[in-house]
């Protein structure tokens, strides 16, 4: 039996359940306690023994990407106030993710398209 090591996460949906919040942040990245419901989605990938994941954004929710960008200066700020490790369990989960993509899926047509934009990402596993 092969194992497992990509997962797909659509989050294209505009969060309408969660309205008027979401007018202002993507669901994805509610806290759920001190991090980000995505983060933690991740962290199971992780848990599992994923190493790769294809992360599918309507194009509206392009500036999730950034959560994934080194801030330097704010890593630099942390370290100086001894704060660092408020971004450890971020490192760690990222660290055991190898490789994460994303896509966009232009028009929101359920999750099953959602899934086909990593079709080629997938290559047949």
């Amino acid at each position: 039996m092969q194992t497992v090591k990509k997962a797909i996460i659509p989050i294209g949906g505009i969060g309408s359940r969660f309205l008027p919040a979401t007018k202002a942040m993507a669901k994805e990245m509610f806290p759920l306690v001190d991090r980000p419901i995505l983060l933690e989605i991740l962290k199971e990938c992780a848990d599992s023994g994923i190493e790769e994941v294809f992360i599918v954004l309507s194009p509206n929710k392009r500036n999730v990407k950034k959560f994934f960008k080194r801030d330097l200066a704010l890593e630099k700020r942390l370290e100086k106030d001894g704060k660092l490790g408020y971004l450890e369990s971020y490192f760690d989960i990222l660290k055991r993710i190898k490789s994460i993509k994303f896509g966009v899926q232009k028009v929101a047509r359920g999750s099953g398209d959602a899934v086909l934009v990593a079709e080629k990402w997938v290559n047949g596993e």
